[in-house]
């Protein structure tokens, strides 16, 4: 068992080895000055609710949990919003914080 771990690990010593050497065939170019820095999109807490559609229940639960309406323990300190990029979390964080109850 040990000798096809060792094998197997020297395959992709050698694999990394030969990638390693192909990456000139890519023409790479790294450097370490910035040339062209692109323009940052201006943000801010304050969003319009008549564009946002469909996020009310997770405000409202997100809401519930900083304010201890919560009967399943201690408030929480810190809620973390997950998921994949682009459904919607930093506009429901924003709602939240905009929120009056909060």
């Amino acid at each position: 068992m040990r000798h096809k771990i060792a094998v197997d690990i020297e395959k992709v010593s050698e694999r990394l080895d030969d990638i390693n050497n192909e990456k000139s065939n890519f023409n790479f170019n790294v450097s370490t000055s910035v040339e062209h820095v692109g323009e940052r999109n201006i943000s801010a807490s304050v969003i319009d609710k008549s564009e946002v559609c469909g996020r009310g229940e997770e405000v409202e639960k997100i809401v519930g949990m900083l304010l201890g309406e919560s009967s399943e323990g201690p408030p929480l300190h810190i809620i973390s919003i997950i998921g994949m990029g682009g459904v919607g979390k930093t506009t429901v964080a924003q709602l939240v914080y905009n929120d009056q109850r909060v």
